[in-house]
């Protein structure tokens, strides 16, 4: 994955029909019912432990009905739209194939759910990761350019052979306002990123990888993919995949109601 390889003419001609194109895109509708298994009750009391919370931070187990999360999983097993490549995992993007109508809908409902995190925030971003089952490192420490972030993993937790390894952690620092986005989100910052976590003892709250559980934090805040390792199981339906959803721009106010 370090070096770049040059095609010839004949290997380019056969990848050029293929190559970056949604040759199946599934249909991917809107739940008749809510697309969010979460009751109120558990989003209000959710929202305080946020709101209490220093880092802003809290953990919502069964995000998703079971029809949503089986709908998201077939879409992601069969739909050709996964165009970024990176070490170890590749990515889609709402404009690549994820703008669906469900997105649409669970995007709504986050925000009727979590009026007081989301707030009046656009959704600026939402993409999908797919891994390697044997990803030896997940997507390195950074920060986003985004005022809330949701992430939820839709894989069985029973294909995670170290769910412990294979979840996310958030730092409790953020990047100095002089810091630019390379500086906190680029391999140029990196050396940066690691003196100042290492100043601050790299205090940190790990969650554990499990299906359908999110977790909502200040996008801002230092965060890191777990290692996985020693990895999935084997085969499609297995890879560890997390959406992501982008609310909002960094430092943004919340201006609740």
């Amino acid at each position: 994955m370090a070096d770049t390889v040059e095609l010839t003419a004949v290997q380019w001609r056969r990848l050029l029909p293929w190559y970056n194109r949604a040759h199946h895109l599934p249909s991917l509708p809107r739940q008749p019912t809510s697309s969010l298994a979460v009751s109120d009750s558990a989003a209000a009391e959710a929202e305080e432990r946020y709101l209490r919370s220093d880092p802003s931070l809290v953990v919502v187990d069964d995000l998703f009905t079971g029809e949503t999360l089986e709908a998201l999983r077939e879409f992601a097993a069969r739909a050709t739209v996964w165009f970024d490549t990176k070490p170890g995992y590749v990515g889609a993007y709402l404009a690549s194939g994820w703008g669906t109508e469900l997105m649409a809908q669970i995007t709504d409902e986050i925000r009727a759910r979590f009026p007081r995190i989301i707030c009046q925030h656009q959704l600026i971003e939402a993409w999908a990761y797919k891994y390697d089952p044997t990803l030896a490192a997940g997507i390195e420490t950074h920060a986003d350019e985004a005022a809330v972030n949701l992430n939820v993993w839709i894989t069985p937790t029973e294909a995670s052979l170290a769910p412990e390894n294979a979840g996310l952690s958030v730092y409790t620092v953020k990047p100095p306002k002089s810091w630019t986005p390379n500086d906190y989100n680029g391999p140029q910052g990196k050396a940066k990123v690691e003196r100042l976590l290492a100043a601050h003892g790299y205090e940190n709250v790990t969650v554990e990888f499990k299906q359908n559980r999110a977790l909502l934090f200040d996008s801002h805040l230092f965060h890191v993919s777990g290692s996985g390792l020693p990895g999935f199981k084997d085969g499609l339906k297995n890879r560890r995949i997390n959406l992501t959803f982008l609310f909002g721009l960094k430092g943004e106010p919340c201006r609740a109601g």
